[in-house]
């Protein structure tokens, strides 16, 4: 998520605007960020210095938040930061190349007749209605690489990503392996059910059947295409490449762009994941029968 400059209806405390519409004011959510082995800190301390807005912080009628966003991975989130400040950690698995930290003042409710005594003086005989979720103030965007332990290569799930397709007239699976991870787009109701699945794992070979297993077979074939094309080094420095290419090397399969053409793709895809089609349906089969049995 990066911040764009837009016009608002009322006056807005942001350094993106020099902070035009106040005076003497100043607000921002200084992050401080530490990449361990399998989670990212982030550190929280607002900033802020303008006694009406902190009055509104004070009574909760307004809460300092921050937008947390991975974009190769769709990571997502907001959180709300006491005045006091907080810290999140998030699983390695779920950012990835970098991470942005937009901050804000978000209204918790109406407010009719919003004044300050820190205005510019051109709104210094204004008032101004706000209502519940309007942004109030913008911080800094912050932007982190992400740099993970290099053990990561032995995690093959984590290459992996699983995203909705919004457009609500796609009805077909979509795999996209020209970033760091595989994302595997589905229909929004396909996604609905996946984000079910995930509560129970003993649908999880089910699934890797049904969505990775088809997904890391075309990385086999698009291998072959990239090398005939002249362009396989387009892929063989993707993360996903060399997670794939760690995990064969296990079972003395060397990927390489010499080799690459002559790879199994079924089998390989098999050995890196265990056989899991038969695990899907030796899983399916138990389902069924304790379904029978209730």
């Amino acid at each position: 998520m990066h911040i764009r400059n837009k016009l608002y209806p009322y006056p807005i405390l942001a350094e993106t605007y020099k902070n035009y519409d106040y005076i003497d004011s100043h607000f921002d959510i200084v992050v401080d960020h530490e990449m361990g082995k399998d989670k990212l800190t982030l550190k929280f301390h607002p900033v802020l210095n303008n006694d009406d807005l902190q009055s509104l912080i004070d009574c909760g009628k307004a809460s300092f938040v921050s937008h947390l966003e991975s974009t190769i991975t769709s990571y997502r989130k907001l959180i709300t930061v006491p005045k006091e400040g907080c810290e999140t950690t998030i699983s390695a698995d779920d950012v990835e190349g970098e991470i942005s930290v937009c901050s804000f003042i978000i209204a918790n409710c109406d407010i009719p007749n919003y004044k300050n005594k820190q205005f510019n003086e051109v709104y210094s005989d204004f008032s101004f209605d706000i209502e519940k979720g309007n942004v109030l103030a913008i911080g800094l965007e912050y932007e982190f690489p992400i740099e993970k332990e290099q053990d990561e290569y032995s995690k093959v799930p984590s290459i992996f990503v699983v995203t909705p397709i919004k457009d609500e007239k796609e009805t077909d699976m979509k795999i996209d392996i020209n970033n760091d991870r595989i994302n595997i787009q589905l229909p929004l109701k396909s996604f609905a059910q996946f984000t079910k699945s995930k509560l129970n794992e003993a649908y999880s070979p089910i699934v890797h059947s049904m969505l990775i297993v088809p997904a890391l077979m075309k990385c086999f074939e698009e291998l072959k295409i990239k090398k005939f094309n002249g362009e396989f080094w387009e892929i063989s420095s993707r993360r996903w490449f060399k997670v794939i290419q760690k995990a064969l090397k296990k079972y003395d399969i060397e990927l390489t762009e010499e080799n690459a053409d002559s790879i199994e793709s079924f089998e390989c895809t098999q050995i890196i994941f265990d056989n899991t089609i038969n695990r899907g349906l030796m899983n399916l089969f138990s389902l069924d029968l304790k379904m029978e049995e209730n």
